[in-house]
């Protein structure tokens, strides 16, 4: 694992309160009676924690965990673009209000949607037979074609290479036996559109 350098790390402080300090002082504006430094610890806070979020996201593993982020980040923004888009206007805070939970329940719906989408097909439900979903498109190893090709040593096993059967093949059919034994879908191994 790397290590954390001394260096780097003091230098991205730096950059990150050069950045904060610049922004304090030519580009952020406050509405009359706002504090100004008040507003300038809510938006870093809120960088922060979009910050750590993303970082998060770009750590984890499990998938669904990362998925979850995903739809964090993605409200967050949302709410922060509504939020930024209305703030002048003089729209009750229940219009605002109904106006965040919409656009979070459209991307909850939005995910749920697509995640379903990703794991079996948009129109699996119409398909009979085998009810797991996941094992009908994955991927898996699969020996369809060795049995048409008799000289071709058990390909499954690591150690085929040092087998007589394969030192004894030429190049063109080491080839075959190679391209033969490829990652195919589960789906299309099986013969199902066929």
């Amino acid at each position: 694992m790397a290590e954390l350098s001394g260096l780097k790390s003091i230098g991205f402080i730096l950059f990150i309160a050069v950045c904060i300090i610049v922004y304090y002082m030519k580009i952020l504006s406050v509405e009359s009676g706002e504090s100004k430094k008040l507003v300038i610890l809510k938006r870093c806070l809120y960088v922060f924690i979009f910050i750590g979020l993303i970082n998060t996201f770009s750590t984890t593993k499990n998938r669904n965990l990362k998925t979850l982020f995903l739809v964090m980040i993605i409200c967050i923004i949302n709410i922060e673009t509504i939020n930024h888009s209305v703030k002048k206007c003089n729209f009750p805070n229940l219009y605002k209000l109904r106006l965040y939970i919409r656009s979070i329940v459209i991307i909850i719906i939005l995910y749920f949607i697509i995640n379903y989408a990703n794991t079996g097909g948009l129109f699996n439900f119409l398909y009979t037979g085998s009810t797991d979903s996941k094992n009908n498109l994955s991927l898996t190893k699969t020996t369809r074609g060795l049995t048409a090709i008799k000289y071709c040593p058990d390909m499954s096993k690591d150690d085929y290479k040092d087998t007589s059967t394969w030192k004894q093949l030429t190049p063109i059919q080491k080839n075959n036996c190679l391209a033969d034994d490829t990652d195919q879908r589960k789906d299309i191994a099986d013969k199902l559109y066929e």
